[in-house]
């Protein structure tokens, strides 16, 4: 966050197990971006999570999505959130996303799924006019210097277009193995050994400090004639 590095986090799914990680990731951001209460506000560097996938995400920590939004941008932290259908985030989250939100924008979709943002904009433009908008065309609204501007109709950048000259297809191998020679990344395989070579340590470790249990010496008595 304070190096202005990147990272990627793609849980694998929605289970007991990806819903644990979520939470325990999302609580450790919570953390990382409140510690910076003793960092001047001139040295805090901007940083920008991307939630996708809202709905997910929220499940498992709802609470702390939550004062995401409320609290973040104290510390120039500025959260972006995606969803498909504001209405199933969870309550708290809902609110919070809503009524913190500097930036608010749409797509096409369903009337009633619009709905919620449209109110925001007091139904102008209404939601069956923003449900008939074509492909990468939005309506947004900002906050500039702290005054609202839009809801203003804008068209998306198409990437193939924007970025043409920066395009170096022949050149994807050898950044791709850069980007994971710089994240530390490695092949599963490589992964799964070192985790079990570990778990083979943590065993060794705690079968040396499990006391010996002696057998049980039993004594018997002869009897002589």
């Amino acid at each position: 966050m304070d190096s202005k590095m990147i990272l990627w986090v793609c849980p694998g799914g929605n289970g007991p197990t990806d819903r644990l990680v979520t939470a325990l990731l999302a609580r450790d951001l919570l953390r990382a971006v409140r510690s910076r209460r003793d960092t001047p506000e001139a040295r805090r560097v901007p940083f920008r999570p991307y939630f996708d996938e809202l709905i997910t995400l929220t499940g498992a920590a709802a609470e702390t999505i939550a004062s995401m939004f409320e609290d973040f941008r104290k510390y120039k932290v500025h959260v972006h959130g995606m969803t498909q259908l504001l209405a199933r985030l969870p309550t708290p989250v809902r609110l919070s996303l809503v009524q913190n939100a500097s930036t608010l924008a749409s797509t096409a979709g369903s009337q009633s799924a619009i709905a919620a943002i449209t109110a925001e904009w007091g139904d102008n433009p209404s939601a069956d006019r923003v449900a008939t908008l074509d492909r990468f065309e939005h309506y947004i609204s900002l906050t500039v210097r702290g005054r609202r501007v839009g809801p203003v109709r804008i068209t998306g950048p198409h990437l193939d277009e924007v970025f043409a000259d920066y395009a170096r297809p022949r050149q994807a191998a050898a950044l791709e193995r850069a980007a994971l020679a710089m994240a530390g990344a490695e092949p599963l395989d490589q992964l799964t050994n070192r985790a079990t070579s570990q778990l083979d340590r943590v065993n060794r470790f705690l079968t040396q400090l499990t006391p010996t249990v002696q057998p049980a010496v039993r004594l018997q008595k002869k009897r002589y004639q």
